[in-house]
Order: C-alpha cells, then structure tokens, then sequence
C-alpha cells in the first residue's frame, strides 16, 4: 500500500472534536486509488460532477462511503485516507491540506 506524503505537515488546525480553525496551506491533484493512503488526511475539491467515495479519517478501509452526485465545486465535508478509485466517477478532484 502506497502512503500519499505531502510536503506540508497537516497545514489544517483542529480544535477539539474535529473543528477547523484555519485553512489548508497545499493542495494536490488526485488519482483515486483503492490502494494508495493520504497522510495527513486530506478534505477533497471536486472540479466535474459526479460520486465521490472516500475512506474518513480513523475509519477502516472497509468503512468505505460514497458521496453521490456532488456538483462541480463542492468540497466533500470530511478528512479522507483515501479516495477510492471503485466508486468515484467525479474527476479533476484536489486534496486540500
């Protein structure tokens, strides 16, 4: 399995319970994968239309869920590990970090 290092150490401040308290400091195109892992975990940009399926953060990978139909410019509301390749038909899609 494939870990996705990014140069900057989690730019995204949380305070307790998950709560952003500032903005990501990277951003990297996505391939999804159903192998390769996000660290830290990413919030993912979606630039086409289309199902989004992503592994959340502190979940297993069988826990695996599916945003349907997100609309171009939306942004998926949770940290990922991974964005799957099975399941995900959006594309152009970006990790902020």
């Amino acid at each position: 399995m494939a870990v996705i290092a990014h140069a900057a150490t989690s730019g995204i401040s949380y305070a307790s319970e998950g709560v952003v308290t500032a903005f990501p400091e990277g951003a990297d195109e996505i391939t999804p994968s159903d192998t390769d892992t996000h660290e830290p975990p990413v919030t993912v940009y979606v630039g086409v239309t289309g199902n989004v399926a992503i592994v959340p953060a502190g979940e297993p990978a069988s826990a695996a869920v599916v945003f349907k139909g997100l609309p171009a410019g939306s942004v998926v509301p949770c940290r990922a590990v991974k964005v799957m390749a099975t399941g995900t038909t959006a594309t152009d899609l970006v990790a902020l970090y």
